[in-house]
């Protein structure tokens, strides 16, 4: 019964509440009220949105000097009288009702001059914060100390803004007018290094990416700082080096498509090769010549990434930008007291073998012996030499019962659980004057194959001096030393190039120095790899140093002119080491070092020194100063560099054992086989430059650039030695307009922006001198008449030109429910006058010529999405995703047709005009014959005009090859992205990573390779998966071909058949970390300001196409079409760390 009238009471008072009290409410408001607020609108405009909304006129004078005030006041529901007196203040004036009439009676205007100081949250001055009166107009700047002056009014409303901080407002008073601003987060406040500026997001009108140094520590632990930016950036497509368990090795990049062709110059025999991939990398504003983050930057030491992408962002940088910029700013000095930084993590890489495994000795046994017995049942040849297929396996057969009671897995000898550290210090700190940033990282990290290791040490100071009120100059120095260590050549640790019958030791367990045995072709000998890797290897090291001396003078609050000037020293030493005690130095077939007098064995070293210097000088003027309501930046510069290079190989013979010195050598200049004696070849590039930019703003939300220059190299002959690139664009800022601010939709969406851009950058020629007629010089024995003579092997080009990408760009931004924020691109990228190769008359007696007739184009979509799932006090729960889709074609090229230069199918056939480049054209594999186990192929019968299915891999080609091959697919992507997501509970935080790649082609040479008799022959196979069904007997339904030792049974030019084309789908994930941050009660009592700690899994798991046979799908290199044979992929690694700050 209680409970009864408990429930009536509470409906009751419902009812009371609905009937009476909302009703009164309603009747308090004052009908005529609407919703209305403005922003820094001018006050005619004020009175003229009133009047229409209000149905009201009002009366002044026009010419009375507050009619040019600005009004701010935010949305809301207001009646008319509520309107006026909220904006009384900031008009000084008062105003008085009359019917639909308002008299305004502007108060006289008292002057003064406003002062206050600008500082952060932690009250630290922000000098060269800016200070605008939106009434007049007229601004002013923080000094040093974060003080500014600013002629004022009663009622002038004052705006402070500062780059990467919330912008602040105030009344300005005649008494202190102090501001103490907020860091701001939102995407459209960021700090961007755009070009030579420096802008908040909201400015740029160019495709541009930022990415927090943080971003990238806290997600996978790698010496390839490139590949940090893996499924983080729109647009980028980074690929792994092949060998991505190589901790020596680094990743390669390709921004929105491949916009050139691989050249080789003169210097094709030194390695020396233009390379049409890799963004121009910008070290804390220098230019660096350097396409590997890792070579100029230590990760921990990166405050930010900024990846500039269309033309607007990159034509400043000219003729080094085709493929994109990555602008790297590291980390300073603060006005605070030192603080000390420590990090160290440490942890276990885990070989990574994939979803395939070697075969054992037993299931190796058994398909060899099926494969000489399919190949006796098919060639009757054998059958009359062999009366039975028993007699046949007696004679062919290399394996016995009794070797493969052995059973080695060489993956656990040739692999190993490798170890890795990472360690940091740093110390930053400063006061007004001068500021500073220290650090020094060691980084370690051991391969998962024997022989190979890297170890990294770096050193970085920046340094910041406020020398008086107008000149400022900062310090930069930086120094990377690098060891490595790598097999030599002729040390083999490929998984199957072993049989699992053979044993790496003797009976008494000692470790043999080869392997005697007998494999298809007969009595064979082979070394040992687990003897050699104790003598033979290749060891490099490198010496990186850079610095730049910046310095900067205010000429005005609006004019500043700074000067760069700045270096690197590259010193890289090479050394192969091959001991006289292994085996590789008897096979004359790798090693050509032995004395043929006495028929003792020789060592040999090769060893190459590569010596690199550059200098640049950069200097600039920047204006910059607000009109009003308009904001003008111009930018005017020249840069001149030079960059000098020499490389020396020398190769020694006749070593002592154990010696890796010159002076333990009796012969200089006998190298091994495959290496000149010695060579040396050197480079000097010089460049000049002109360039210059504007900005314009007006309101904050009309933005347009221009910007343009001039480059000219030493590169190029003196026809075409310089090369212009421009760029125009523009911004808009739609979530600013009233018309926007008013609606509805502002509940859902804002942060709105529009930008579209135009322009050029460009890619020179390199160090290929393809601009030079080059010599070869003939010995007597293949020369002229049997005297010495020179031949051209290349014609010059005085005439080549730089080569040249138009971008045309269109973005917009938005956010959906303050929570949700979207990036859109889209992109039209024509690359043209690319170089390429060519043959020129033969009246010229030159076998080639590097001409401008090259064109490719590319068409693209990037999308990008960060949400804020859940944000409390508590927990915070973020979502990062992009995608990147991108369509290439070949345009225009010599002879309308290119011989593809696709890695695994190199020279297999033409690429058209209007393909993609990355085309796969090849015989369709068609299954297996159920009858016999033979592989079928589709045939194009000429007779006919038909497709057909025929048997036969040499029947199919009997005819040719190229009028058999069909388009398979593309090595091209058709979207790359990536996806990740972070969760945040009190102290704890987990957060995921990964990337992905769909819709390519890659080759997979375990299917054919692998998998057969081929090297069945002469070393072991990789297992079968399940969806691999192999012919055994007729009529079973199998998907691959019976094995067969007869060499004619399957195509025995296994990249010209789809048979091993694989579908390179996959999802990788990258990381997965869990972190704990120590509450600040905790940091006090252990006296430290913070510190974490976190476990993380590096490449936990890789989800790949149900068809696909492989270690890891990922293509080694960013030039598609290298195929995914290695067996030495990226391993898994498990890590713990500690960061600790004091």
């Amino acid at each position: 019964m209680n409970l009864f009238h408990t429930r009536v009471r509470l409906s009751g008072l419902m009812l009371y509440l609905f009937l009476f009290i909302l009703p009164l409410n309603l009747l308090a408001q004052d009908p005529g009220s609407k919703r209305i607020g403005f922003n820094n609108t001018k006050l005619t405009n004020v009175f003229e949105q009133i009047s229409e909304k209000y149905k009201v006129r009002f009366i002044y004078n026009t010419a009375a000097p507050n009619s040019n005030r600005t009004i701010t006041i935010p949305q809301a529901q207001r009646g008319l009288d509520d309107l006026l007196a909220a904006i009384s203040t900031q008009a000084n004036a008062k105003f008085q009702r009359s019917g639909d009439q308002v008299s305004v009676q502007f108060l006289p205007v008292k002057t003064f001059t406003a002062k206050g100081r600008i500082t952060d949250k932690n009250m630290q001055a922000l000098p060269g914060a800016t200070v605008i009166n939106q009434r007049t107009g007229e601004g002013a700047k923080a000094d040093a100390m974060g003080y500014f002056q600013l002629n004022s009014a009663q009622g002038d409303r004052l705006m402070v803004s500062y780059i990467g901080y919330k912008a602040a407002g105030t009344f300005a008073k005649e008494e202190e007018n102090n501001f103490r601003l907020e860091d701001d987060a939102g995407n459209l406040q960021q700090v961007v290094v755009t070009g030579y500026m420096t802008k908040k997001a909201s400015e740029v009108t160019g495709s541009v990416q930022k990415i927090k140094g943080e971003d990238l520590r806290n997600s996978a632990t790698t010496a390839d700082a490139m590949s940090l930016l893996k499924g983080k950036v729109a647009g980028f497509f980074i690929a792994g080096n092949g060998n991505g368990g190589d901790p020596t090795r680094t990743s390669e990049v390709v921004m929105r498509g491949q916009s050139g062709l691989s050249i080789s110059g003169t210097g094709a025999n030194d390695g020396s090769t233009v390379s049409p991939m890799g963004p121009l990398i910008v070290l804390d504003g220098m230019i660096t010549n350097s396409r590997d983050i890792s070579e100029v930057a230590n990760v921990n030491d990166i405050e930010s990434i900024t990846v500039l992408k269309d033309a607007a962002s990159t034509a400043i940088y000219g003729s080094r930008a085709a493929q994109g910029v990555i602008v790297i700013t590291t980390r300073r000095g603060n006005n605070n007291k030192a603080q000390v930084s420590l990090s160290a993590k440490t942890g276990i890489a885990r070989p990574n073998y994939g979803k395939v495994r070697l075969m054992n000795s037993d299931e190796l046994y058994s398909f060899i012996k099926d494969g000489l017995t399919n190949a006796y049942n098919s060639n009757p040849a054998y059958k009359n030499t062999y009366p039975t297929v028993a007699d046949f396996l007696k004679a062919k057969s290399f394996v016995s019962t009794d070797d493969i009671k052995t059973n080695t897995d060489w993956s656990d000898l040739l692999r190993r659980n490798a170890w890795m550290r990472d360690v940091n210090l740093s110390v930053t700190g400063g006061n007004n004057a001068v500021s500073y940033f220290v650090a020094f990282n060691n980084y370690k990290e051991d391969g998962t194959r024997y022989i190979n290791s890297m170890e990294r040490s770096s050193g970085k100071v920046n340094l910041d001096v406020k020398i008086n009120k107008r000149l400022s100059a900062s310090l930069n120095l930086n120094g990377l030393f690098t060891n490595t260590l790598n097999p030599a050549l002729g040390y083999d640790q490929e998984l199957t190039s072993y049989y699992p019958w053979l044993s790496p030791y003797f009976s008494d367990g000692s470790i043999a120095d080869t392997f005697a045995y007998k494999n298809y072709r007969g009595n064979t000998v082979t070394a040992n790899p687990l003897y050699d890797r104790n003598y033979n290897s290749t060891i490099g090291k490198a010496k990186y140093y850079n610095g730049a001396v910046k310095l900067n003078y205010e000429i005005a609050p609006w004019l500043t002119f700074s000067t760069t000037n700045g270096g690197i020293v590259r010193d890289n030493v090479s050394e192969e080491y091959i001991d006289r005690r292994t085996y590789v130095t008897r096979n004359s077939s790798v090693v050509n070092i032995s004395n043929q007098a006495d028929g003792k064995q020789w060592g040999s070293l090769q060893q190459t020194t590569t010596k690199t210097t550059g200098y640049l000088s950069s200097n600039l003027l920047t204006f910059k100063k607000a009109f009003d309501l308009h904001q003008l930046t111009v930018v005017a510069g020249q840069e001149y560099s030079r960059n000098k290079a020499s490389v020396t190989t020398v190769g020694m013979s006749n070593i002592r054992a154990g010696e890796r010195s010159f002076l333990a050598a009796s012969r200089v200049g006998t190298g091994r086989r495959g290496m000149p004696p010695i060579l040396s070849y050197s480079y000097d590039k010089l460049a000049f430059s002109l360039f210059s930019q504007a900005d314009y703003s007006y309101r904050n939300k009309y933005m347009a650039s221009a910007a343009f220059r001039r480059d000219g190299s030493s590169n190029f002959g003196q026809n075409n030695r310089y090369g212009n690139f421009f760029a125009l664009s523009g911004g808009w800022l739609l979530s600013s307009e009233e018309f926007f601010r008013q609606s509805s939709v502002t509940q859902y969406v804002n942060n709105v922006r529009v930008r579209a851009s135009y322009g050029t950058s460009g890619k020179e020629a390199g160090q290929d001198f393809l601009n030079y007629t080059s010599y070869v010089i003939s010995p007597a024995s293949n020369g002229y008449g049997g005297n010495p003579a020179a031949y051209i092997t290349q014609l010059g080009n005085q005439n080549l030109r730089w080569e040249v990408t138009n971008t045309a760009n269109l973005g917009l931004e938005f956010s959906v429910l303050k929570r949700i924020d979207f990036v859109i691109d889209a992109y039209n990228r024509r690359s043209h006058d690319l170089i390429q190769q060519t043959t020129p008359t033969g009246a010229t007696g030159a076998p080639k010529l590097y001409t401008n007739v090259g064109e490719l184009i590319n068409k693209g979509l990037e999308v990008s999405l960060n949400t804020i799932n859940i944000q409390s006090k508590d927990i915070t729960w973020t979502t990062n995703l992009n995608l990147s889709f991108n369509k290439n074609r070949l345009g225009k090229i010599y002879q309308d047709s290119l011989v593809t230069p696709l890695g695994y199918y190199s020279g297999n056939f033409y690429v058209k005009s209007g393909e993609d480049l990355g085309v796969i054209k090849a015989i369709k594999y068609m299954g297996v014959n159920p009858d016999n186990g033979n592989a079928l192929f589709e045939y194009y019968n000429a007779a006919s005009g038909k497709w057909e299915v025929k048997e036969g891999y040499n029947q199919v080609i009997a005819n040719g090859l190229n009028a058999q091959q069909q388009v398979a697919g593309s090595v091209n992507p058709k979207f790359v992205g990536g996806l990740s997501t972070s969760l945040r509970f009190r102290q704890w935080t987990f957060a995921i990573a990964s990337n992905f790649v769909f819709g390519n082609k890659i080759f997979s040479d375990i299917p054919l390779a692998k998998q057969s008799m081929g090297n069945a022959k002469s070393g072991n196979l990789y297992a079968f998966k399940s969806n691999q069904q192999v012919w055994k007997h007729k009529n079973d339904q199998a998907n691959i071909p019976a094995p067969n030792a007869d060499v004619d049974f399957i195509p025995t030019s296994s990249n010209t058949t789809t048979f091993n084309l694989m579908n390179g789908s996959y999802w990788r994930i990258n990381n997965v970390r869990l972190a704990y941050q120590l509450k600040p009660a905790t940091c006090r009592i252990l006296g430290i300001t913070n510190a974490s700690m976190f476990l993380s899994a590096d490449n936990l798991y890789v989800f790949t196409a149900k068809d696909f046979v492989g270690i890891d799908p990922e293509v080694s290199g960013a030039v598609p079409g290298n195929g995914t044979n290695y067996s030495y992929a990226l391993p898994r690694k498990v890590l713990v760390g500690l960061s600790v700050n004091f």
